[in-house]
């Protein structure tokens, strides 16, 4: 299902097909929010079926990424890259809270 919704945003990139270092607009489905007050972040963790992708921002209010609940549909856009746990991650991306598959 999430795979079938994704492909209806022919805006976005797959994740599986982002290249690192460039540019990009990607969506997916929230599967975590997470919010860590220990390390100061909000990290937001999407998928579209092919891959997974990681999003964090510094936790600052009002923090609006925490309305990306699990199952909300989430366009990011901003620079992926691999980070130390080879994790796909952005880093501060804009974001857009889209309905997910199950409002569509």
């Amino acid at each position: 299902m999430v795979h079938l919704w994704a492909a209806q945003r022919d805006d976005c990139v797959w994740l599986d097909k982002v290249e690192l270092y460039r540019p990009c607009r990607v969506s997916g489905v929230v599967t975590q929010l997470r919010i860590c007050p220990r390390s100061g972040a909000v990290e937001v963790k999407i998928s579209d079926g092919t891959a997974p992708l990681c999003a964090r921002w510094p936790l600052a209010r009002p923090v609006e990424q925490a309305k990306a609940a699990p199952g909300v549909g989430l366009i990011l856009e901003g620079i992926a890259r691999i980070d130390q746990g080879g994790e796909l991650v952005m880093i501060e991306p804009v974001f857009e809270i889209v309905p997910g598959p199950c409002d569509s």
